[in-house]
């Protein structure tokens, strides 16, 4: 997939903040890793809470299996931390991005906890192709999806998704682009979130526990129709927040982070000061 894994730092690592009674689990989104949690780990650890951020298998370290890897495998991974947790603290939490949130979603129908986050939900493209990926994944088993596109180095969009591919990569350099354009991408992974996906739908006509979700207006990848579209399925109370962002809402520098940590932080006020728990 890559020359080199840009994820090795210490930061891309699962972590574990240890604090009082409530505990959450935070599960990063595609192709992210613990680090783009850990702004909000920091917010909910020093509220005094638990904060487990799990690196799911196939990213970070593990980058180069992600080929072989079925959305099975983040599952399990998810539920595994969630028991741990469960075991020790109460209420119990889980806040996922992006893809993040759609096999949290999957997974809390089948471990009951206290509260559901879903930031930036992604849980399909409105796209024709997205529902034929099964047969895609065969035809063509991969692609190089930057070899193809003329890129706007300057524009300050293209920098951000690039940045999430290859941290390590300068966009400027004449090597780093040629090493982009080579960059070939399993499509297999996208039908494994595709799986996960409906998973997460058909879940949520049977999870009845508090949730909070929050959209970005102008949020690209998990556009807000879709996420409505989720949310009239889901069968428990739902508090929505549409904020003024895209779709990396946990970017300490936007303006929407400070909106986004006292959303979370409140709903998990709430779960600490409910007196009957939901599980």
């Amino acid at each position: 997939m890559l020359p080199y894994n840009p994820f090795n730092g210490h930061e891309h690592f699962d972590f574990t903040f240890s604090g009082a009674k409530p505990a959450a689990l935070l599960v990063h989104g595609f192709p992210g890793t613990p680090a783009e949690m850990r702004p909000l780990a920091k917010a909910l650890h020093e509220r005094g809470w638990t904060v487990r951020g799990l690196l799911l298998p196939g990213f970070g370290s593990d980058l180069d299996t992600l080929p072989v890897r079925r959305a099975e495998d983040w599952t399990d991974a998810l539920k595994n931390a969630l028991l741990e947790l469960r075991a020790q603290h109460d209420p119990v939490m889980v806040v996922g991005n992006s893809m993040g949130a759609s096999l949290s979603l999957g997974v809390v129908e089948q471990i009951p906890i206290d509260g559901l986050v879903i930031l930036s939900p992604f849980w399909r493209l409105s796209s024709a192709v997205w529902p034929l990926l099964p047969l895609i994944r065969r035809l063509i088993p991969s692609l190089k999806p930057f070899r193809w596109m003329k890129l706007n180095y300057q524009d300050s969009r293209v920098r951000g998704v690039l940045q999430k591919f290859f941290p390590k990569i300068d966009p400027d350099d004449p090597k780093d682009q040629q090493a982009m354009r080579q960059f070939r991408l399993p499509l297999g992974i996208f039908d494994e979130i595709r799986r996960a996906g409906a998973t997460a739908y058909r879940a949520a006509a049977r999870v009845g526990i508090p949730l909070l979700a929050i959209q970005g207006t102008c949020d690209p990848i998990a556009r807000k129709k879709l996420t409505r579209l989720l949310l009239r399925q889901y069968a428990g109370p739902v508090n929505y927040a549409e904020v003024d962002g895209e779709h990396d809402l946990l970017d300490i520098v936007q303006p929407v982070w400070d909106r986004v940590r006292s959303l979370v932080l409140d709903f998990a006020v709430r779960l600490e000061q409910a007196s009957v728990p939901y599980h």
